[in-house]
């Protein structure tokens, strides 16, 4: 079956399951892009740029595409995402870790990389890091209580270590651990041969937040070509469109004077790209004149409003600032 197909599949049983926004390990795409699918579905993915090999992407729903912010493909293992929300933005996470079995430098590279991007995301976000991390955290709650719940399961591998101190590190708890399920319910990955089953994808998400997160669990019955099952978070937070509204905002000047810093200014040439790739996916073929101006403006007015912001206006009091007054 072709990557394409795979995707269709995935779509598919993402539909049915109501699902907003669904990371997907082992994507095997070359390089890196946004690709419209069926029914306004969109994947942004990132791979490798020569091989076959690992990838990672986020699929979003028409929803979720209106309510992203921007996207990063960082490397064939992450990709970074981050959405408006009705309580604050929303910052995932998609990863595909090296397995037990990989060398400890490939393990520590992949940690360090992790650790650098999320290091990035402000923190006040909602950050829920996911995917195949390749880890067995085990039943034993005790390891690490900040981190784990009493409902993990199954036996503990070597990764386990580095998966519970990066959760320790950046305040996050261990989503499937948290609620309690059948056991059936909590694996997510089963051997070729029906025999062995482990709980090795897993979904992060903020202790600061923990409230939000309603459910974590397995869905063996969903077919997505994989000897993984479908993991389902449920998340108490409502997408908005990022596009409040249309009234003009010419008349509050942005602080243009950030772009004599180099580094401002790079980010924001980084940034813009990121956002009309993502707006080409949204504009059709004939779409009129006006529309994609209107789109094309806010582009520009959002990148601007996150990266420079609005300049202050100076104080007017009509007197000079005098030594002793």
């Amino acid at each position: 079956m072709s990557q394409i197909s795979k995707t269709e599949q995935i779509l598919k049983e993402v539909i049915q399951y109501n699902i907003d926004i669904t990371a997907i390990s082992e994507t095997r795409w070359l390089g890196s892009g946004m690709e419209p699918l069926q029914d306004g579905h969109v994947l942004a993915y990132s791979g490798h740029e020569n091989r076959r090999q690992a990838g990672v992407g986020v699929l979003m729903s028409p929803a979720a595409r209106r309510a992203m912010l921007k996207w990063t493909p960082v490397n064939e293992r992450i990709i970074y995402t981050r959405f408006w929300s009705a309580h604050g933005k929303l910052s995932i996470v998609a990863c595909y870790a090296a397995t037990n079995e990989a060398d400890e430098i490939e393990k520590d590279n992949f940690y360090e990389t992790l650790q650098s991007v999320v290091a990035e995301i402000p923190r006040h976000d909602i950050i829920c890091v996911e995917g195949d991390l390749n880890a067995k955290v085990g039943s034993c709650h005790n390891y690490c209580p900040e981190v784990m719940g009493q409902h993990g399961i199954g036996d503990m591998n070597e990764n386990r270590a580095l998966l519970v101190d990066f959760a320790l590190n950046n305040d996050l708890v261990i989503g499937g651990t948290l609620f309690q399920h059948k056991t059936i319910h909590k694996y997510t990955w089963t051997s070729p041969d029906g025999r062995k089953c482990n709980q090795i994808d897993h979904l992060l998400f903020s202790r600061m937040w923990r409230k939000s997160l309603l459910d974590v669990r397995g869905y063996r019955g969903a077919d997505i070509q994989s000897d993984h099952d479908l993991m389902v978070a449920k998340i108490h937070q409502k997408l908005k469109a990022t596009q409040k509204n249309n009234t003009p905002t010419t008349h509050k000047p942005f602080n243009v004077e950030k772009l004599n810093d180099k580094e401002t200014a790079r980010m924001f040439q980084l940034e813009l790209p990121n956002r009309f790739e993502a707006l080409q996916s949204e504009l059709e073929p004939r779409a009129d004149v006006e529309r994609m101006w209107e789109k094309l403006k806010n582009t520009y007015r959002e990148v601007a409003e996150e990266k420079l912001g609005y300049k202050k206006k100076k104080k007017e009091d009509g007197f000079p600032n005098e030594p002793g007054n």
